[in-house]
C-alpha cells in the first residue's frame, strides 16, 4: 500500500496486476512496470526473469526526498524511497526496492531483486549478490562481499563476508539453521 502511495503522490496513475495475471501476459510490455514488490524471494526471481525475458518496460521510481550521487548508476525497474541516501560510485541492478531511510554509500553493488527494509546500511564498497533481503535496520559495511540469495535479520550486523545462501541474525551476524518461529509460515502469504 505505502509503495503504491507514493508513486501515486508523483503524479504517476499505477495498476496493480497479481502475479498470476503477469506471468499470463495480461499486462502490455511496453507500458513501464515496478515488479514483484512481494517479499517472497523466489516469486520475486521468477517474475523478474518473465518480465526481462519477455523485454518488459520498466519504470525506475526515485522519491523526491531521497538523494542520489550524480554518479550513482541506477538500473531500471527499481525503487528508492523517501529519505533514502545513494552515494558515490553505487550501483543499483534493476527489480531493486529500497525502502525509507536506507543508506547505500561508497561504490556499493546492490545486486538485481534486492529488497531492503527502513534503516538499513550497505557501505564501503560493499557487494552485494542478487535476490538478498536486509531487514529492518541491518548494516553490511568495509568491502564485505555477499552472495546471491542472503538475507540478513532485523538489526543484524555484517561483519565478515556471506558465502552461503540463507539467514544471518545477531550481532556479529551468524548463519540460522532453523528460523525463527515468527518467521515460519505460508510461503504465499
Amino acid at each position: 500500500k505505502e509503495f503504491i502511495e507514493c508513486i501515486e503522490l508523483a503524479g504517476y496513475s499505477t495498476t496493480t496486476l497479481s502475479t498470476k495475471d503477469f506471468l499470463e501476459g495480461v499486462s502490455n510490455p511496453e507500458i513501464p512496470h515496478i515488479i514483484c514488490v512481494g517479499l517472497d524471494l523466489e516469486l520475486r526471481k521468477t517474475v523478474s526473469d518473465y518480465a526481462d525475458n519477455n523485454r518488459y518496460s520498466l519504470f525506475t521510481y526515485i522519491d523526491s526526498t531521497s538523494r542520489v550521487s550524480k554518479d550513482a548508476v541506477i538500473s531500471p525497474g527499481s525503487f528508492i524511497g523517501p529519505y533514502s541516501f545513494i552515494g558515490p560510485n553505487v550501483k543499483i541492478h534493476s527489480h531493486v526496492i529500497i525502502a525509507p531511510y536506507t543508506m547505500i554509500n561508497h561504490g556499493s553493488v546492490i545486486g538485481r531483486g534486492t529488497i531492503t527494509h527502513p534503516g538499513v546500511i550497505i557501505a564501503g564498497s560493499t557487494q552485494v549478490g542478487e535476490f538478498c533481503r536486509f531487514s529492518l535496520r541491518s548494516t553490511a559495511i568495509d568491502h564485505l562481499t555477499i552472495c546471491d540469495d542472503a538475507q540478513l535479520g532485523a538489526g543484524a550486523i555484517l561483519t565478515k563476508d556471506i558465502t552461503e545462501p540463507g539467514r544471518y541474525l545477531g550481532n556479529p551476524a551468524r548463519k540460522i539453521f532453523t528460523p525463527p518461529r515468527c518467521h515460519v509460515g505460508n510461503k504465499n502469504s
